[in-house]
C-alpha cells in the first residue's frame, strides 16, 4: 500500500503541467473579425503564441475566405494591444485546411504591465468587410514564456514523497 502512495505523489510531482497563463483562443471566421476581437487580459510579460488545429485540442484547422472553396484555406490571425504595434501572420493561400495548418506560424508578443489583448481574423481593408464568405476558423494556444516558480506545496510534495522513499528503502534492508 504504501508503494502505491509513493508511486502516486512521485507522479504527482513529476507529471508535466499546463503552464499558468496557457489559454487556448478559437477564432471563427465570420463572428471574429477587427469589430468583434476575442478579447483576453494578460498579466505582464512575454507570450508565445502557436497555431493549433482539432487534434491539439482547438476547435478549429484553418479558414476559408471564399466559402470553402478549393485552394482558400489560411491559417491567419490578427493580434493587437495599446502596448505593441498589430501583428498580422497568415500562411497564403493553400488547397486544404491542413496544409494551411501544416504551414501556420508562431508569432509572440509582450506586454510590459497587465492589459487587454485582442484577437481576431483581419478579412478586408479595415478588418471586417469581407467577411461574410468565410467558413471555419483558427485556433491558436497562448503560453507564457516565463516558467512558474514551484509554489511552497510543490516542495513540500517532493519532500514528502523523498522521506517516503527513503523509509521503503530502509524497510526492505532490515
Amino acid at each position: 500500500m504504501m508503494r502505491i502512495i509513493c508511486f502516486i505523489m512521485l507522479g504527482m510531482i513529476l507529471a508535466p503541467g499546463v503552464p499558468a497563463g496557457a489559454a487556448f483562443i478559437n477564432l471563427h471566421g465570420v463572428n471574429n473579425c477587427r469589430h468583434n476581437p476575442v478579447v483576453m487580459g494578460f498579466d505582464a510579460g512575454t507570450y508565445q503564441v502557436d497555431p493549433v488545429g482539432i487534434m491539439d485540442g482547438g476547435a478549429y484547422d484553418a479558414v476559408s475566405m471564399h466559402y470553402s472553396w478549393p485552394d482558400s484555406w489560411v491559417h491567419k490571425y490578427t493580434i493587437e494591444s495599446s502596448q505593441f504595434a498589430r501583428i498580422s501572420v497568415s500562411t497564403g493561400y493553400r488547397a486544404t485546411p491542413a496544409e494551411a495548418l501544416a504551414n501556420a506560424i508562431s508569432s509572440s508578443f509582450t506586454l510590459t504591465s497587465p492589459g487587454n489583448v485582442s484577437f481576431y481574423i483581419w478579412d478586408g481593408p479595415n478588418g471586417y468587410e469581407y467577411r461574410y464568405d468565410n467558413t471555419y476558423g483558427v485556433s491558436l494556444l497562448v503560453n507564457p514564456q516565463t516558467k512558474p516558480i514551484p509554489a511552497p506545496a510543490s516542495v513540500i510534495l517532493v519532500a514528502i514523497g523523498t522521506s517516503m522513499l527513503g523509509w521503503l528503502r530502509r524497510r526492505r534492508m532490515f
